[in-house]
């Protein structure tokens, strides 16, 4: 129900400009018929129902760049930063937090737990945010608005049970406020006792207009929008303008058809039927600014031919620019998703400014950056430089082997399935560890990012550490995620603008790298073998595991 919410919120920020452009087109259009304007409202009920759109030169709405913005919203306000327990169990059913941390991708121990972070750090669940209430709020008055339209249908059904029928599907009633059309599937058209032929003939012509041109679909569809976007004071404008465009329409129908002679008869009987109430499931004859339209009736005269091909073009350009989206060009994007079947996948989706792409995997031990290497590079079949297409689907899968007496052992085992690679062991530089966990992409649990060339994109990342009760940090404020754990394994994606040989090779901080190795080597030799091996420097050991 939440991506519904966003799904409608995102629609609503589409058709604002789609809105302001019609009330622009409706003022200039003001003294043309007003069966050109009401056609101008089809287009905003298409982008308040329709969350796709056809791209044109001329199209108005940037639709990638409200959604973005929706998402922005929604990475702004959406999280609840909460302080969870140490560790996450599943107890015969998953908890709330568990089930989140689950799905984006942390592996449970021996034991079924799910160990997060210590207690000086705090972990984002989205397990309740603003949309969620939202959703919520927008759900009540949904069912407050079918509640009354429910209740003024009824009463107005009560109203008319003792009707009479006058001829066909026209039936005569006291009690009623003003003659209207009531009814979908076979609507009837109700008018009160006593009223004069003349009065009759010109009333009768405006209902049975409503009935041939469907009105009484067309206000069932600007209910259902109004119920649905009860809470936008925008469509509640464009509802009202939508019906006052209709009545007139009828109006300047019946004028036509009877001629210019009833305008007074016509004018008098609109102010006598004028209808403060609202009849929602109705088309009632008196309502929707009675007064308004009896000025736009005295005022009504036969269009000219400059003034309809004028109002024409003006309908037919509003539609072409409010009802296709922008051409936004094709573009370098990645999205990133939870497997169904372990790890992650990833679709991409890149332009031909784009030459190669590699996976990088980066070690980092104690905070350091001991290890970047070129696992998997490729270039694009259409360019003979490879064998990826332009739109391709990898999937990653990564897990710390674990050990016969608890926790892991250094020995990493992942495989990247893409274009026919296969599985990999990684020996990491401790030699055991007590706990690990995995992050996709950023910690969500789908993204989709729009991407430059020669930009990296954080695909994976397996947190091991040695600390006890096999804690595992996953967040802080003031720590960068690589200086969180004894020993992190990212995996980056880069689309580059150059050939394979031109990919750049990560620099390493060999003096730093070659200073730790040092205290190491002090420490225990054997803790520095993995790192030697990392930076390929066993020639630099001296008699004794020291250094010269």
């Amino acid at each position: 129900m939440t991506q519904i919410f966003e799904q409608l919120l995102t629609m609503a920020l589409t058709a604002l400009p789609v809105m302001a452009v019609v009330l622009a087109a409706r003022w200039l259009l003001r003294e043309a018929p007003k069966r050109y304007t009401y056609l101008l409202w089809l287009v905003v009920a298409f982008r308040l129902l329709c969350p796709v759109a056809l791209e044109s030169p001329v199209g108005l709405v940037q639709a990638e760049k409200t959604v973005q913005q929706v998402s922005e919203i929604a990475d702004t306000y959406a999280d609840t930063y909460i302080e969870p327990t140490l560790t996450y169990r599943n107890n015969g059913g998953f908890t709330p937090d568990y089930d989140v941390l689950l799905n984006r991708g942390y592996t449970p121990n021996e034991r079924g737990e799910i160990i997060t972070n210590d207690a000086g750090t705090r972990e984002a669940l989205q397990v309740k945010d603003i949309y969620t209430a939202a959703a919520a709020i927008w759900l009540l008055g949904m069912a407050a608005m079918a509640l009354y339209l429910v209740f003024s249908t009824r009463r107005l059904r009560r109203q008319v049970a003792m009707a009479v029928r006058l001829e066909g599907n026209v039936w005569e009633c006291d009690g009623i406020p003003t003659p209207f059309v009531l009814g979908l599937f076979r609507p009837r058209i109700y008018i009160p006792f006593r009223m004069t032929e003349a009065e009759r003939a010109y009333i009768l012509a405006h209902e049975r207009y409503h009935i041939r041109c469907g009105d009484h679909w067309a206000k069932l569809l600007g209910l259902v929008i109004l119920t649905v976007y009860w809470w936008n004071p925008a469509v509640w404008l464009c509802g009202v303008l939508f019906c006052r465009d209709m009545e007139m329409r009828c109006d300047e129908a019946v004028l036509a058809r009877l001629g210019g002679g009833v305008k007074q008869d016509y004018s008098r009987s609109l102010i006598s039927f004028a209808l403060d109430r609202r009849a929602p499931m109705a088309l009632a004859f008196g309502e929707h600014d009675a007064a308004k339209r009896v000025k736009h009736v005295l005022k009504w005269k036969k269009a000219a031919p400059a003034v309809v091909f004028l109002a024409v073009t003006a309908v037919v350009i509003v539609v072409l620019v409010c009802g296709t989206n922008a051409q936004n060009g094709k573009h370098n994007q990645v999205t990133l998703r939870t497997s169904p079947t372990g790890g992650m996948e990833f679709d991409v989706e890149v332009t031909e400014d784009i030459h190669s792409w590699c996976l990088y995997r980066d070690i980092y031990h104690n905070g350091q950056l001991i290890s970047s290497t070129e696992t998997v590079l490729d270039g694009f079949a259409d360019e003979n430089g490879g064998v990826s297409t332009r739109d391709f689907t990898g999937r990653l899968y990564v897990e710390a082997k674990h050990d016969t007496e608890g926790g892991f052992t250094n020995q990493l085992m992942w495989s990247l399935t893409a274009f026919g690679t296969g599985s990999f062991i990684e020996t990491l530089p401790e030699q055991r560890y007590t706990g690990a966990a995995h992050i996709i992409g950023e910690g969500e649990e789908k993204t989709t990012y729009r991407t430059e060339a020669d930009e990296d994109i954080l695909l994976y990342t397996v947190l091991l550490s040695t600390e006890p009760e096999e804690k595992t940090t996953l967040f802080a404020a003031d720590r960068p995620l690589t200086q969180l754990n004894n020993t992190v394994v990212q995996y980056r994606l880069l689309l580059s603008s150059g050939t394979m040989a031109d990919l750049p090779v990560p620099q390493l901080d060999l003096a730093q790298a070659l200073f730790d190795l040092r205290l190491l080597s002090l420490r225990d030799p054997a803790d520095a073998l993995p790192l030697t091996e990392k930076l390929g420097v066993n020639s630099l050991c001296g008699t004794g595991g020291g250094y010269t």
